[in-house]
């Protein structure tokens, strides 16, 4: 999360998620993978301190998508982070 941004705004503001140059990853995209009904989770030295269904999201992803895409441009093969549910 973009703390500059997280402290004037929600800190679960889409904006304070996605901005450009955050983070590279791999060169991978998972085509088959089911948003709706996934189980995100976060570890620190494998040991899990945080875990949710994507249903409990706060935003829904066609939510996401068009807000980010309010203020980032997106393209093919962006990835957008948006944490952890709960």
């Amino acid at each position: 999360t973009a703390l500059f941004w997280s402290h004037r705004h929600d800190s679960h503001d889409p904006e304070a998620k996605g901005q450009p140059g955050f983070c590279q990853i791999g060169d991978f995209v998972d085509t088959e993978f089911d948003y709706d009904s996934a189980m995100i989770t976060g570890k620190i030295n494998n040991k899990i301190y945080r875990q949710g269904p994507t249903a409990k999201m706060k935003w829904d992803i066609p939510t996401v998508l068009k807000e980010v895409t309010k203020s980032v441009p997106l393209k093919p093969f962006d990835v957008i982070f948006t944490g952890s549910p709960e």
